[in-house]
């Protein structure tokens, strides 16, 4: 039986008498919340007004000395470590009388009142009873939850300890943040591995080791991300593909299927490994299409050479890979950066993954890392050669590659490069591509509509500025109206059905995407417009330009929306973050402005909301949101 959770609801009717609990410095023992096999839990006030939980473990409680030493002995392993992570309940005291020891610990929120507590009516929110009250819980607050507990256990593995039963009912929250309590059975690596932990959540070899306890929390992400039963483990819902965030449990499901392997050698090596696939899902990668990937592209068998030197650099890149993974993990949401330091860590997470992917006979997956990352390094022109060489490695390619984009369903690859041809390329296929399509200049940029019927063609003399832009049949070539010239920037709505061009001339054109028929023309701006950015349910533009300003444009009329957006210097980038509450720019850099300046405002007012300069090292700067 496993050791009951702290600050959980009396349970076994069949259990002893209880014994009279000891004092406790410094607190009032109020009542006994929670009792168990080996011990009972008390809310208690301390001196200073604050209620805490305070668990008691009886000498006689147990049959013998040496469950009642080793479970001391957790305590003590775990106590100094407790308190240097969010997401594991603090251990606040430790102490020991006659026949027992006990322990002071944060208390959990109340289940219905959050963090105003009455004693008398208390009852703790854990993951458990969410599930009682709420059912399933959505895909975002399941990967949240993932994120704190792989994070709690990469502490806890990291100090050679291991949980031994990580379940609903020992995950409790403390001011709503997820906290992995149940601490009675931690215990080291190296202990000798009793049978404890609770059937289903228990991996088949037992607990006691670092996959075990990922396989544990594999089922309890199953559990609360589709309302089964872990003895379901791996049915699926039945209704699932009525349900809104079928997608992300999709993403969701690979790592829980991998977590919850049979065999420890198929299983996540490390919660830190764990953790870097839950952050995929959770930044908008897709974990499920690189697995799906693997048994469809098997372009290059021939990269003997490319791989010894690849295998030069693999553990330098894995390192890297885990401690840039974290500090992009904690940028904050509610502020933008400029998108050169973003991207740097952005491309060379890709690229450790994908030598990662290569070392492990997994082509797919390495192009499809590189082809995420290869319009991330366009404004560095020395990175971005090195990196069409890596993708050259993948593909037949007789051209250097400029850029590179998946199909909506997978099956194709579109390529173009610096000989003007945009390439076509099935994935069950292993040589030649399926089509080529000539255009009149180097292909700085292609893409795939979602329905995967166009290709959105940029094509562009120098890195400066396009020189034309055309949509293609993405099976024929055929255009499907005349290319677009005499532009200074491009955008494609999110829904494919707008072209936003800017002309040389400083104005702004909408233009449908399915007949090249010019909808509404944008007049405002002094100078050369730099950029232009839809929003993401494409109802609106935004431009930046040379003349200082970021002008707002409605989509559906060509109409302004409010005053223009006032900069001190030309303006290089303007975006919409993804909920299209807030827009972020960046100005030039040149000789009489050395410092690019950042600022965020209010997409519906117009108000700057803050505003940061910051050393530039490049003239044309960029800037990204990044996601919670």
């Amino acid at each position: 039986m496993s050791t009951p959770p702290p600050n959980f609801p009396a349970g076994d009717s069949a259990a002893p008498a209880p014994l009279p609990p000891p004092r406790v410095p410094d607190h009032e023992l109020i009542r006994r919340i929670g009792r168990g096999a080996y011990g009972e839990v008390w809310i208690a006030r301390s001196v200073t007004g604050a209620y805490r939980a305070v668990k008691v473990v009886h000498r006689a409680s147990f049959d013998h000395d040496r469950p009642f030493e080793r479970e001391f002995e957790g305590i003590q392993k775990f106590e100094p470590i407790s308190r240097g992570h969010e997401s594991q309940v603090d251990i606040l005291h430790v102490g020991r009388g006659n026949d027992c020891f006990y322990y002071v610990m944060e208390l959990a929120d109340d289940q219905a009142t959050g963090g105003q507590i009455n004693p008398e009516s208390y009852a703790p929110r854990t993951l458990k009873s969410d599930l009682m009250f709420h059912g399933r819980l959505p895909f975002e607050e399941c990967v949240r939850i993932g994120l704190a507990l792989t994070t709690a256990l990469e502490n806890l593995h990291g100090h050679g300890l291991a949980h031994r039963d990580v379940k609903p009912s020992n995950i409790i929250f403390v001011n709503g943040v997820p906290n992995l309590a149940g601490i009675g059975l931690v215990a080291g690596v190296e202990a000798t591995r009793s049978y404890v932990g609770t059937e289903g959540f228990a991996a088949p070899e037992g607990p006691g080791s670092a996959q075990a306890d990922l396989y544990s929390l594999g089922k309890v992400l199953y559990e609360i991300s589709t309302g089964k039963d872990r003895q379901d483990f791996p049915e699926l819902p039945t209704q699932l593909r009525e349900l809104p965030d079928r997608e992300g449990l999709m993403e969701l499901n690979a790592v829980i299927t991998r977590a919850c392997r049979h065999d420890p050698k198929d299983r996540y090596v490390s919660a830190t490994a764990m953790r870097t696939d839950l952050e995929l899902p959770q930044s908008g990668r897709s974990l499920a299409r690189v697995h799906r990937l693997e048994r469809k592209l098997r372009l290059v068998r021939r990269a003997g050479g490319v791989m010894t030197a690849l295998a030069v650099v693999i553990a330098a890149g894995w390192f890297w890979q885990a401690r840039q993974t974290r500090i992009v993990r904690d940028l904050g949401a509610e502020k933008s950066y400029l998108a050169e330091e973003n991207r740097e860590r952005l491309v060379r997470l890709d690229i450790a993954n994908s030598v990662r992917l290569m070392y492990h006979d997994d082509f797919s997956g390495a192009l499809l890392s590189l082809a995420e990352a290869l319009p991330l390094v366009t404004n560095n022109p020395a990175e971005a050669a090195i990196h069409r060489i890596r993708i050259q490695q993948l593909l037949p390619h007789p051209a250097s590659v400029a850029t590179s984009e998946f199909s909506p369903d997978e099956h194709r690859v579109v390529t173009g490069g610096a000989d003007g041809i945009v390439r076509v390329w099935d994935l069950a296929r292993d040589e030649q591509p399926v089509a080529e399509f000539p255009q009149d200049s180097a292909v700085g940029r292609v893409r795939f509509t979602h329905d995967g019927r166009l290709l959105f063609v940029v094509q562009r003399s120098s890195l400066k500025q396009p020189d034309r832009v055309a949509l293609l049949d993405a099976v024929t070539g055929r255009l499907v109206f005349t290319p677009i010239s005499d532009l200074t920037c491009v955008a494609l709505s999110p829904d494919d059905r707008w072209l936003a061009v800017a002309r040389t001339n400083f104005a702004v054109q909408i233009i449908a995407a399915d007949t090249g028929r010019i909808a509404a023309e944008l007049v405002g701006h002094r100078a050369q417009v730099e950029m232009v950015s839809f929003s993401p349910d494409s109802s609106q533009i935004i431009s930046a330009s040379h003349d200082g300003t970021v002008r707002r444009w409605q989509v559906s009329s060509g109409q302004a929306i409010g005053e223009p957006l006032p900069h001190p210097q030309p303006v290089a980038q303007a975006i919409f973050s993804g909920d299209a509450s807030r827009i972020v720019t960046a100005t030039a850099a040149g000789e009489l402005a050395p410092a690019v300046q950042i600022q965020t405002w209010d997409a519906a007012t117009g108000l700057s909301s803050l505003q940061e300069k910051l050393n530039a090292r490049h003239p044309r700067p960029g800037v990204a949101f990044f996601p919670r």
